[in-house]
C-alpha cells in the first residue's frame, strides 16, 4: 500500500481529521505525493480533504464522511478528481499503486522525461484522471528529483570533510569544526522534516509545557494524540476540544463512548486519558481514564461513561 492509515475516531467534521490525514498520508497527496515541504510557506494550505468515493455518489451522507474515506489530496488532484468515481479508480490505501503492484513506472528517470508510463489499464485510468503527465507535474517531479539530488550531495560532502578531519592531526579548533558540521546536518535535517502542527495541538503543547509537564504530540493509533509524563507517570491521551462559550466553572460533566472505551481497554497497554482543552477559558483538564475506571465496569454501561471533571483535574 502507498499509504497506511492508522485506526482513529475522526470524520470530515472532526476538529483534528485534517491533522490525522495529515500525519497518515506522511504530509504528501495521497494521489499525485506532492509534498506539503514541496509548498513553501502556504504548506497545509495547498491541502484539502477528499471524499475518496464522492459526495455526489452516495445516498448514504453518513458512510462517505467516515475517516476510512477520506484522503489528504492537494488542491490540484482534488479538482481534477472532483466528483469522478469509479470502481477501477486505484485506492492509495489499498494498492502499491507506483511500487509491488506497479501499476505505474518511470516519474522520476530523467531518461524517461520524468514521465510516468502505465502497466496496467488501471494505471493508465489514474495517470489520466490526476493528469500526472502534465507539464505542471513533470516540472514538479524533476523539482523534487533535483532537490533529493542536492540533499544527498551535500551529505556526503559533510560526510567526507568529517572524514578528512577527523584523520588529520593538528587542525586548529578540529573539535569545533566537527561539532559545527555535525550541526549543519541535523539544523538541514530539522528544516526540511519541522512542519506547523494544527494550531489546537501547538495551544496545548505550549500549555504543557509552561506547566512543566514534558510532552509530546505522537499521534498514535485509536486517537492518542498525546504522551505526557505526570509525575513518575506517563499517560498517552486523546486531545478533545471543546469551544463552547465561556464557562468558568470548574465542575463540568463529559461523556465518553462506551464502545471506544472497550477498544482502548483492549488494546492499550500503558495508562491512558482525555485531555479536555476549554479554547474560551485557556483551561485544560486530565481525566485518567486507567485510574478512573475499571475494565469490568464497562460491561455494565448503556452507552456512554460519565466524566466529571473537577478543579482536581486542572492541569
Amino acid at each position: 500500500m502507498e499509504h497506511e492509515r492508522k485506526f482513529r475516531w475522526a470524520n470530515y467534521s472532526s476538529d483534528k481529521c485534517k491533522e490525522y490525514l495529515r500525519n497518515d498520508f506522511s504530509y504528501e497527496c495521497a494521489y499525485c505525493k506532492q509534498t506539503e515541504k514541496a509548498c513553501g510557506d502556504i504548506g497545509s494550505e495547498f491541502f484539502e480533504i477528499d471524499h475518496f468515493n464522492p459526495q455526489a455518489n452516495s445516498t448514504n451522507n453518513l458512510d462517505i464522511h467516515l475517516y476510512n474515506n477520506l484522503f489528504y489530496s492537494c488542491k490540484r488532484c482534488n479538482n481534477e478528481k472532483s466528483d469522478f468515481w469509479s470502481e477501477y479508480l486505484l485506492n492509495p490505501c489499498e494498492t502499491d499503486i507506483f511500487k509491488n503492484d506497479k501499476h505505474i513506472t518511470d516519474g522520476y528517470d530523467s531518461s524517461k522525461l520524468y514521465k510516468y508510463k502505465e502497466v496496467t489499464n488501471e494505471g493508465k485510468l489514474y495517470i489520466e484522471i490526476f493528469k500526472l503527465n502534465s507539464r505542471h507535474q513533470i516540472k514538479r517531479r524533476q523539482r523534487r528529483k533535483l532537490y533529493e539530488n542536492n540533499i544527498k550531495t551535500i551529505n556526503d560532502l559533510i560526510d567526507e570533510i568529517l572524514h578528512k578531519l577527523l584523520i588529520k592531526k593538528n587542525i586548529p579548533q578540529k573539535e569545533e569544526l566537527i561539532n559545527q558540521l555535525d550541526g549543519l546536518r541535523e539544523d538541514k535535517n530539522l528544516n526540511v522534516t519541522s512542519l506547523l502542527r494544527d494550531e489546537n495541538f501547538e495551544i496545548v503543547e505550549k500549555y504543557l509545557s509552561s506547566k512543566g509537564i514534558k510532552n509530546t504530540v505522537i499521534f498514535e493509533e485509536y486517537n492518542m494524540d498525546f504522551k505526557i509524563k505526570i509525575g513518575e507517570k506517563t499517560v498517552y491521551c486523546e486531545l478533545i476540544i471543546d469551544n463552547t462559550s465561556q464557562d468558568y466553572n470548574d465542575n463540568k460533566i463529559k461523556y465518553i463512548e462506551k464502545d471506544k472505551l472497550k477498544i482502548w481497554f483492549e488494546n492499550l497497554d500503558s495508562s491512558f486519558g482525555i485531555l479536555f482543552y476549554f479554547r474560551k477559558t485557556n483551561k485544560l483538564y486530565l481525566f485518567n481514564i486507567s485510574d478512573n475506571i475499571c475494565k469490568e465496569e464497562i460491561d455494565k454501561l448503556n452507552v456512554k461513561y460519565c466524566a466529571r471533571l473537577t478543579s482536581a483535574n486542572l492541569i
